[in-house]
């Protein structure tokens, strides 16, 4: 994108690594109750993770939001099978709704499956730690800004939880950081991280994190 003379580049490493640095905000957080303190009004907070589990692909999705008045922090989990080629194609497994108490995730439904993994479930903002200095330690892939106003940026990361996490062994990964413009509805603060291989096709092991200030109660 084309910048005018005397403009900062919004493509620089630099200009990148600043505007993602409020990742700070969300990135580390133990215990999701403390979500309220950076978030008042509420929050909604997912992750998507695909991998592979004893030659079997699969999707397990965690969704949960935090009710503003009753500091109540519910939601629920899906377990797909990630066989196909589209998200679209996941044959759905399992589906259950949760409850996050006293640090962990509680069933509120009998399951066959999902209790497995949610047993030692964590978000990666549980785990890991973003902020400007950390991001300014990153090699750079990609950046790119919309007229839309969204933000999108790539690393080179190499973190043995993540790895672990998705069960790799190659060091390789890939962060991808995403601001959606305000427009768009959900919520002055918004961000999409994604951890995965640094290939690109459907059939990659990846982490997708969402985290928004917009409180909608999950379905």
């Amino acid at each position: 994108m084309a910048n005018m003379v005397g403009c900062e580049d919004q493509t620089s490493k630099a200009y990148m690594d600043n505007k993602f640095a409020d990742l700070s905000r969300v990135y580390p957080t133990e215990d999701l109750a403390d979500l309220f303190q950076e978030f008042p009004n509420g929050f909604r907070v997912s992750q998507a993770r695909t991998f592979i589990r004893n030659g079997q692909r699969l999707s397990l999705e965690i969704e949960v939001s935090g009710n503003p008045s009753t500091r109540e922090i519910k939601g629920k989990a899906t377990l797909s099978d990630a066989a196909y080629r589209s998200v679209l194609d996941f044959v759905l497994l399992e589906e259950a709704r949760i409850r996050y108490e006293q640090g962990k995730m509680i069933l509120e439904d009998s399951t066959d499956y999902l209790a497995e993994y949610l047993s030692d479930f964590r978000f990666m903002f549980q785990e890991v730690t973003f902020n400007k200095e950390v991001l300014q330690q990153l090699t750079m892939r990609t950046a790119q800004v919309s007229q839309t106003g969204t933000y999108m940026v790539s690393y080179d990361l190499d973190n043995e939880y993540v790895q672990k996490t998705l069960g790799l062994t190659d060091s390789r990964l890939r962060l991808s950081l995403r601001i959606i413009g305000a427009s768009d509805g959900d919520g002055q603060y918004f961000r999409n991280i994604t951890f995965g291989e640094p290939i690109d096709n459907e059939q990659r092991s990846s982490i997708i994190e969402y985290i928004s200030d917009n409180y909608v109660e999950v379905e």
